[in-house]
């Protein structure tokens, strides 16, 4: 008969890194712990799970997974580590939204218990605050992402910045997002102060902001330089659906169709199940500006996930970005709102 201690030696013989082998593994040492109802094993194989459900990109699972652990803590608050229940909530935090599964009441409740946790920790605010923007930026909560951008920056004029560089590709992200585009260009400068090449596998998305940010100012030479760095990158690319269409998005703009079309045509489906509804969305909201055969299908796509995500958000962010994103004017600047 199979015993806990045989699983747990077993798993320690298989490296970390192996996900695809550790799961099934841990998936029955879950079950016969919670069998024998043998907690803080069933916890640490669940945390373990949760990282590799992580690391293969299993979001929705991922998130199951998480949802236990949060109601074991509050049954069971001693036996959860504090930390790293403080790490999870926040990233959880940040990627549920893009995931059309959980109600609104489901996030609500999610930033509600990560407040808790915070306050109760004690925890930096650094992270606490990029998450909240992250969220608010997926929910298409453009006044909600504002004004926790304000708290994030006055509170980082007041400690010091463990990572220079990652501060400036999160503020190029948040400012592109809320369309800031003088304050981006800003965050540019200094990145390339702290790490002058920025292009690496590492910072793709970084590469793919500052790619649109250079074309929305006019600085077509420079974006350029972007949109080249990335197409070096193609052997990682297909890891990165919202760059491509980002890279959709700038060709479509500088009217490229035959480059957007033969790009579209490479990375017809640039993703698995598992990837975030939301980045679906981006990605064929972003390939509906081609003229091509299957437009009218790629839009319809598109469509049909905005509607829903604005039925679940109660908004209409969703639709307005597909209907003003290859409008001249585009969306209105936010650079002025306080």
């Amino acid at each position: 008969m199979l015993r806990v201690s045989d699983l747990l030696k077993q798993l320690e013989t298989i490296p970390d890194d192996q996900h695809t082998e550790r799961i099934p593994l841990l998936i029955t040492l879950i079950n016969l712990s919670d069998i024998h109802d043998y907690r803080e094993i069933s916890i640490y194989a669940r945390e373990l799970l949760l990282d590799a459900y992580s690391q293969t990109q299993q979001y929705k699972k991922m998130i199951r997974i998480f949802s236990w652990l949060i109601n074991e803590w509050e049954v069971h608050p001693k036996l959860v580590d504090e930390e790293y229940l403080l790490a999870q909530t926040q990233w959880i935090h940040s990627l549920l939204p893009d995931y059309l599964e959980p109600s609104i009441q489901d996030l609500h409740a999610l930033s509600h218990k990560l407040r808790q946790i915070v306050r109760r920790y004690h925890a930096p605010l650094l992270e606490y605050y990029q998450t909240q923007i992250y969220h608010a930026l997926s929910l298409y909560r453009y006044d909600v992402a504002l004004k926790y951008l304000k708290r994030w920056r006055t509170h980082n004029k007041k400690v010091t910045i463990p990572c220079p560089s990652c501060y400036c590709r999160h503020e190029i992200a948040f400012c592109m997002a809320l369309n800031r585009l003088k304050e981006a260009k800003q965050a540019e400068h200094l990145l390339h102060q702290y790490d002058p090449n920025i292009c690496m596998h590492s910072s793709i998305y970084s590469s793919a902001d500052l790619m649109l940010l250079n074309q929305k100012l006019g600085l077509f030479d420079l974006a350029e330089t972007y949109y080249h760095e990335l197409k070096q990158q193609a052997e990682f690319l297909h890891q990165y659906p919202t760059a491509l269409g980002q890279m959709l998005e700038y060709l479509v703009k500088i009217k490229r169709e035959e480059e957007a079309r033969a790009l579209f045509d490479a990375n017809r489906r640039p993703f698995t199940n598992e990837v975030p509804d939301r980045v679906k969305f981006l990605y064929y909201a972003r390939a509906s500006g081609i003229n091509m055969a299957l437009k009218d299908k790629v839009y319809h796509v598109a469509q049909t996930l905005a509607d829903r995500f604005d039925q679940r958000n109660r908004n209409h962010g969703a639709t307005l970005y597909l209907e003003t994103l290859y409008l001249p004017n585009e969306l209105k600047s936010m650079e002025d709102v306080e």
